[in-house]
């Protein structure tokens, strides 16, 4: 299934599909926040691909009932403490 992705800030882009990957007994929400190409800096190793014109910083599997935008900010607001620790 193909995701819809909606902006949510400035050249920001996340979207949500449901994927069954190998060996997994259910179906899950996946999440994927991307930004246009020309938008990130060519030294910035922060990202998954690039793909048309398109790259891709994140894919997130989640189980919260929130929009694509705020588990975008609630996984990266975890990501920042776990660095710390």
């Amino acid at each position: 299934m193909a995701a819809r992705y909606h902006q949510f800030a400035c050249d920001w882009e996340a979207g949500e599909f449901t994927y069954t990957p190998f060996h997994w007994k259910r179906e899950h929400r996946f999440v994927a926040v991307r930004r246009p190409a020309a938008a990130e800096p060519e030294e910035i190793q922060r990202r998954l691909f690039t793909l048309k014109k398109y790259t891709y910083l994140r894919a997130l599997v989640t189980n919260l009932g929130l929009t694509p935008p705020a588990v975008w900010r609630f996984s990266r607001a975890r990501g920042a403490q776990e660095l710390l620790l």
